[in-house]
């Protein structure tokens, strides 16, 4: 078996075409194509890290705008039975990182513009 991480290049391109339409939380001014491609590229990683256990990340809240960091995963083996996910729910896109946040024990998401370097 390869233990390396498979990558959804796909996926990637298309959030980095969609990051040139938003606003840098850094700079203020869209997007490049440069900077969309790597934020896209970061999102894919903390992505996989959610998928295989704990990641800790930040993000910009959109409300307060302050950099908020976060230890969670997606990995139901690492949920509390009674946090399970109930149904099927709802596909947001490739824009929307859903995640359980480990220390509140809630299911949270992010906007993949807000992750923070």
């Amino acid at each position: 078996m390869n233990s390396m991480k498979t990558y959804n290049r796909s996926k990637i391109m298309k959030r980095a075409y969609k990051l040139m339409e938003k606003i840098n939380p850094s700079t203020g001014s869209l997007y490049t194509y440069g900077e969309a491609q790597k934020q896209s590229w970061k999102v894919e990683k903390v992505e996989i890290e959610l998928k295989n256990g704990f990641s800790r990340f930040a993000f910009i809240k959109k409300s307060t705008g302050e950099k908020t960091h976060r230890v969670a995963t997606r990995n139901l083996k690492q949920v509390p039975p009674s946090k399970h996910p109930k149904g099927m729910g709802s596909s947001s896109g490739i824009m929307t990182i859903k995640f359980f946040d480990c220390t509140i024990l809630e299911w949270r998401s992010f906007n993949a513009e807000n992750l923070a370097a």
